[in-house]
This record gives C-alpha cells, structure tokens and sequence, in this order.
C-alpha cells in the first residue's frame, strides 16, 4: 500500500481528536510541572470530555474523577460542581441512572451555593431526566416544573422549550394525554420561534400521535 493509500484511509475526525488529546495532555504536564492546579483541572476535565465523545467511558471517567479530586482540594466549587455533572452524564449514558441522579444533586447544590442560576436550571433538568429513567414520573414532574420556572426567569428559550418538552413526554407517559399536549404545544411554539424546524417537526409528530390516543 503507497503512501498516498494511507493518507486517503486516514480519519480527519480521528487526527483531529489525537491531536486535541495530545494538546491536553501536553497543557496538562505543563499545569503539574508549574504547580498550576486550576490548569491541571481544566486539562483533566477537557480530557474527559473528549475521551466521553470517544465513547472511551472508562478513560472519561477516570479524568473527571482526578479532575473533581483536585476542584475540592482547591475550593473550586464551579469546576467541582462541573466534574459531579460530567460524571453523572457518564453514568447515565453507562445505564447507572441511580448514581447519576446522586452526582447530579451534588452539582444542583454546588451550582445553587455559588448562585449560578443558568448551571442550576440544567441540573434541575437533568435530575428530572434520571427521575423519568427511573419512572418516578411524580419526581420527574417536580423537577422539570423548577427547570421551567428557573428557564423562563433567565429568559432562556432553548432551555424553556425543552423542559416543555419533557413535561409533555412525561404527562404522555403517565397517559394524560391532554396535559401531554398542551406542554408540547408550548414547546412547539417556542422551537418554531427559535427557526428549530428539525426539533418542531418531531414535536408535531409526537403531539399528532397523542392527539390518536386521546380521541
């Protein structure tokens, strides 16, 4: 196989992800050799983020633990509070909804502590999400009612229409279909304002699906 064979294989996407490891990994001996902790955090928490869109969950997991480790030694209660939402994404992916939903609530708190209200919001979605994982739909209501309530105070559209959106799944779920569809109405409106047509067109689906069940 020639040279130019090689080259014409070679994955642009691959190149470019072992070359942003090796940057990292690069930032992040230069953050150890300077004694720079901050640094050696961020680097860390990069280099989860990027073995996470690897799918390489172990490697993931292992960074944002070092990276969380380090974040509470130094009294870093954002980039602590980022890693406990870092590796409460990986466990939900992994299936471990449960210990998700702990790391989550961690991060609630600690984005709540340093008032950072855009961070909380989403927190507070992501617990709805495990509580809808886990069916304890009641839970899961509860949580993306605060997502919505603190959404709608940021002025947050994107963020507004997907908690809509997953209340209308939720009701939908728990067969009150009327309630379903008036959440995912609210959502449409929203996504079709943000010019969302991929987002509006499945919510239209779901909600004509809905509207079969309820007749």
């Amino acid at each position: 196989m020639s040279n130019a064979d090689v080259a014409q294989k070679s994955d642009p996407k691959s190149n470019a992800q072992d070359s942003t490891i090796a940057h990292l990994e690069l930032s992040l001996f230069l953050a150890h050799q300077t004694g720079n902790r901050l640094a050696a955090a961020a680097a860390l928490g990069k280099l989860g983020n990027t073995y996470a869109d690897l799918g390489e969950f172990d490697l993931a997991l292992n960074y944002y633990e070092q990276a969380l480790s380090i974040a509470h030694e130094i009294n870093d209660k954002r980039g602590e509070a980022a890693s406990l939402g870092n590796l409460a994404n990986i466990f939900t992916r992994l299936g471990e909804v449960d210990k998700a939903l702990d790391y989550y609530n961690q991060a609630q708190s600690l984005f709540a502590a340093i008032d950072d209200k855009r961070a909380e919001a989403a927190s507070l979605n992501n617990i709805g999400n495990a509580y809808a994982a886990l069916k304890n739909y009641e839970r899961a209501i509860d949580y993306y009612q605060q997502a919505l309530t603190s959404e709608r105070g940021l002025g947050n559209l994107r963020p507004e229409g997907e908690a809509l959106a997953n209340l209308g799944l939720v009701y939908a779920d728990i067969s009150k279909f009327d309630k379903a569809i008036e959440y995912l109405r609210q959502a449409r409106n929203i996504f079709v304002e943000l010019r969302d047509s991929s987002t509006t067109q499945n919510i239209e689906r779901a909600i004509e699906d809905l509207e079969k069940k309820s007749k």
